[in-house]
C-alpha cells in the first residue's frame, strides 16, 4: 500500500472515532488530521474527555494497524497526538467549497505541543491535564512557548501500562 493509500485508511478510521467520540473530524493538513470536541456549536461538558478518549483509541489504532500489517512502517508513518483546551474562533469559509475551519491562538500552541511527543505520544497541554484532573496519569515533559511568549507546560498521557506512547 503507498503512503497516500494509508494516510487514507488512517484518516477514514480515525473519522469514524471522532464522530464516535462526539468529536468534529475538520481537516487534514498534508500528513496531520485535525478534529475539535466542543465545536462546532458550544458544548461546555466534558469536550476534554471526549478528546484524550478519542486520542487514545486513534493511538491504538496506530499500534495496531502498525502491528498487524507492517504497513506504517514500511512508509515511514509515526503518529504523535497531541489534545488542547482553550478558546477558538470558528467559522464557514469560502464561497464555492464550503468549509468549517477553526483558528486562533490555541490552534498554533496545539501544533508547538505535537512538535514536543514522540512518535506514539498523546500530549496533553496544562489547561487539559488540569481540567481531566486526577481522571488520568501523566508525565511532565516541561515548557512550551507560545504565541504570546508564556509559557505551557505539556505532558505525556501514560496508558493503562504506565507507559506513555514513546516508550
Amino acid at each position: 500500500m503507498d503512503s497516500i493509500a494509508e494516510l487514507n485508511h488512517c484518516f477514514k478510521a480515525f473519522d469514524k472515532i471522532a464522530l464516535r467520540h462526539g468529536m468534529e473530524p475538520l481537516r487534514t493538513m498534508g500528513d496531520a488530521y485535525v478534529a475539535v470536541s466542543g465545536g462546532p456549536s458550544p458544548n461546555h461538558t466534558g469536550h476534554a474527555r471526549k478528546a484524550v478518549d478519542a486520542a487514545t483509541e486513534m493511538q491504538r489504532f496506530a499500534v495496531d494497524r502498525k502491528t498487524s500489517q507492517d504497513a506504517l512502517e514500511k512508509i515511514g508513518l509515526q503518529f504523535r497526538i497531541a489534545v488542547h483546551t482553550g478558546p477558538a474562533i470558528c467559522g464557514i469559509m469560502e464561497s464555492q467549497k464550503f468549509s468549517f475551519d477553526i483558528w486562533g491562538d490555541t490552534m498554533g500552541e496545539i501544533l508547538e505541543m505535537e512538535k514536543r511527543g514522540r512518535p506514539g505520544d498523546i500530549i496533553l497541554s496544562d489547561s487539559t491535564y488540569t481540567r481531566l484532573g486526577e481522571k488520568i496519569s501523566a508525565v511532565p515533559l516541561g515548557e512550551v512557548e507560545t504565541r504570546s511568549e508564556t509559557p505551557m507546560g505539556i505532558f505525556a498521557l501514560q496508558t493503562v501500562d504506565g507507559k506513555t506512547g514513546g516508550s
